[in-house]
């Protein structure tokens, strides 16, 4: 149930003027609650991957998280290290979020599309 609460949440907090990053945390966060009560409802089990899998996996959702901040923050409220960080600037780096989105869409379901998920024997 608080899987379906913070999808809905999230959506409410963005359209009521909160913070845009607070808003997609607790969206994803209710993404990763109804995925996880869904494979404990189902009794799927995966293979464990292998390190080449972990270590695309983790890159692609960096990228992700990446994409995020682009999208969701002006180029002067950026960290300071990331390209396209303009003091002082409003507009935002919507070029280097959509190939970040990109990338860590590829990558992710790469290492998504490793493992394995199978379903228990019936006893």
């Amino acid at each position: 149930m608080s899987g379906v609460l913070a999808l809905i949440g999230g959506p409410i907090m963005l359209v009521a003027g909160a913070p845009a990053g607070w808003a997609t945390l607790v969206l994803s966060i209710g993404v990763v609650l109804l995925i996880g009560q869904w494979m404990i409802a189902t009794d799927v089990t995966f293979e464990w991957p292998d390190r080449p899998t972990v270590i695309v996996g983790a890159g692609g959702t960096t990228c992700i998280a990446l994409a995020v901040v682009y999208f969701t923050r002006a180029a002067g409220d950026l960290p300071t290290v990331l390209p396209g960080y303009e003091p002082g600037s409003e507009h935002l780096c919507l070029l280097p979020g959509i190939l970040l989105l990109a990338a860590g869409a590829v990558t992710l379901g790469r290492a998504i599309a490793n493992v394995h998920p199978t379903k228990r024997a019936e006893r």
